[in-house]
């Protein structure tokens, strides 16, 4: 991967979380903290995004959650870069607590839906309602030692995401 690097690397993962993670490790989310090019992450819950009967691509609504850091603007213009004109709804939000980072956040994203509580169940309980087809996540790999225990925002939603998760690394 480092020497041919493709534009997209797709990869299926267990999504293990907690002692399953520690104990078996993951080669998904090794390598998408290992390189800088999106990856799109199937977890276990994720349902399929081709339609069986078609090929076609079956993506109606797309859920992209934003916080100050990593960059949501460069995750946003790469995501553009990458899909194009996909003819789907795309719906901005922010989880957690409602803070003056949202309130910065609502200046760049109007239409951000702010989703307070955890984290992670607040971009599940999301994607969710949004009947989301793909979540997709800027990530910024583990911070600090809290995030190296439990695993990143990414790897936890990725455990019950109800669909793919693609991954723009910062």
């Amino acid at each position: 991967l480092q020497q041919h690097p493709p534009d997209l690397l797709v990869a299926a993962s267990h999504g293990r979380t907690g002692i399953n993670w520690w104990l078996s490790g993951s080669v998904a989310i090794e390598t998408l903290r290992m390189i800088s090019i999106p990856v799109l992450l199937l977890g276990p819950a994720a349902r399929p995004f081709i339609a069986e009967d078609t090929g076609r691509l079956n993506i109606h609504n797309i859920l992209f959650p934003v916080a100050a850091c990593p960059s949501p603007v460069e995750a946003a213009r790469q995501f553009q870069d990458m899909m194009g004109d996909i003819p789907a709804r795309l719906s901005y939000v922010h989880a957690g607590e409602k803070s003056v980072e949202s309130g910065q956040l609502l200046e760049l994203f109007p239409d951000l839906n702010v989703q307070p509580g955890d984290v992670v169940s607040s971009i599940l309980r999301a994607a969710r309602q949004a009947g989301a087809d793909m979540i997709v996540m800027p990530t910024a790999g583990h911070h600090g030692f809290i995030d190296a225990l439990r695993g990143s925002v990414t790897q936890r939603v990725l455990h019950d995401a109800p669909c793919p998760i693609l991954a723009l690394p910062s």
